[in-house]
């Protein structure tokens, strides 16, 4: 028998169960690196070491001495630079390292969009607090600050008053990797906030999913499937990704994009990865279409044929949601209860905490106590129109118990 193939998976966490489970399904041998011993993605790999995925060196010396055949991150804009640098140097399938730094990194992205000219929110870049802290007093309000390079919406925050700018400025530079911050404009929209998940193929954008993105501040909470934005608008957006790609020489893979749509019409891309989303977004792309941008993502990884997990996608496509778990106060977790109606429609549900954590009032990703999928039924136009109501009312089935206990 043919020995099974190696893959290098960098990070572990709860986000990364899913695909780490389907690595192991498709017969692959997993290993999965990550600095936390304790991620549950750990459990579902044949095996794990206890690395850093942003020390690129250590993560190269792994795969050396496994001799993988393959290294992938999924939903993780940190350990991009680091699975593209490590498969770069073994000559495995890869973003080239290069361009994984450009879209990873804000301050450099923004800067490439607006030398190519694309649509670009204006933003400053500060590698230092003291400039920043005097640019933010004299900056027009509302503006956004946010980490060069973070995840999960750690440290993004709207700045209304010019008070809360030092608080936001320094919590940004707590959180960024790459030791720079960035402030942009806000851009006035109507509608909100669209989210594409999608699949290139020999430079095309061949298979892709729209969604409308629901935010708390600016942390995502859902994610629905299909976008109520108009049809002409929706081909104005798949064509402002497909030119970025074209213009970056991307020939395979995942990609990731959030746009904000202006009031003139104009899609304005303010985040691009070109790696598998987060909360469950290509989960729920497979939902509504068919297509498995999961395993499609993985086999691209592997150098393995992956148009067949994407040529699944059918014509009556699903209405769903993902949705995440949050608290709108601080303290110690009693009890968590999804009502029986709600859990008749959960396709995937990911819980990462338990009675007694410690809980966060939610203001971004590292605040969440979970995720879910949602299905929605057949695709009627009642039935999409009625999924902003039902994102609404989620708090309303999902009962969360906290005794006191400020984290």
């Amino acid at each position: 028998m043919k020995p099974a193939k190696k893959l290098l998976f960098l990070a572990a966490g709860a986000f990364q169960v899913n695909a780490i489970r389907a690595a192991v399904d498709m017969g692959y041998d997993v290993t999965t690196a990550d600095y936390l011993p304790d991620n549950p993605g750990h459990r579902f790999a044949h095996r794990h070491f206890i690395v850093s995925t942003t020390e690129r060196e250590a993560v190269l010396a792994l795969a050396r001495q496994l001799e993988v055949d393959g290294v992938f991150t999924y939903a993780s804009d940190v350990a991009l630079p680091t699975a593209a640098y490590v498969a770069g140097r073994l000559r495995l399938p890869t973003v080239p390292h290069r361009i994984a730094e450009t879209v990873t990194r804000k301050r450099r992205f923004y800067a490439y969009l607006e030398r190519h000219g694309f649509p670009a929110a204006q933003s400053r870049s500060f590698a230092t607090i003291e400039p920043a802290l005097r640019a933010g007093s004299r900056m027009k309000l509302p503006f956004v600050v946010k980490p060069s390079s973070s995840s999960g919406s750690k440290g993004v925050r709207l700045v209304q008053r010019p008070e809360d700018a030092p608080r936001w400025i320094a919590e940004a530079f707590g959180f960024t990797v790459d030791g720079s911050i960035v402030f942009q404009e806000l851009i006035a929209s109507d509608h909100p906030t669209v989210v594409l998940e999608g699949f290139i193929h020999r430079g095309r954008l061949t298979h892709h999913a729209l969604a409308d993105g629901y935010r708390v501040g600016l942390a995502p909470i859902a994610n629905a499937f299909p976008s109520r934005l108009p049809l002409a608008l929706q081909r104005r957006v798949v064509r402002a990704v497909q030119a970025l790609v074209t213009s970056l020489g991307v020939e395979r893979g995942p990609v990731d994009a959030d746009i904000v749509v202006a009031r003139d019409g104009t899609p304005f891309i303010v985040d691009f990865a070109l790696r598998s989303g987060g909360n469950l977004m290509p989960e729920a792309a497979r939902e509504h279409t068919g297509a498995d941008f999961v395993r499609a993502a993985i086999a691209a990884a592997m150098g393995d044929p992956y148009l067949p997990h994407l040529r699944r996608q059918r014509r009556a496509r699903r209405p769903c949601f993902s949705y995440i778990i949050h608290s709108r106060a601080s303290g110690v977790l009693k009890s968590l209860r999804i009502a029986p109606g709600l859990r008749d429609a959960i396709a995937c549900e990911i819980l990462y905490k338990k009675p007694g954590d410690e809980v966060r009032e939610f203001e971004s990703g590292k605040d969440g106590l979970g995720a879910l999928l949602v299905r929605g039924g057949l695709a009627t136009p009642g039935r999409i129109r009625g999924m902003e109501e039902r994102i609404r009312d989620m708090e309303k089935h999902i009962r969360i118990k906290l005794e006191p206990g400020a984290p």
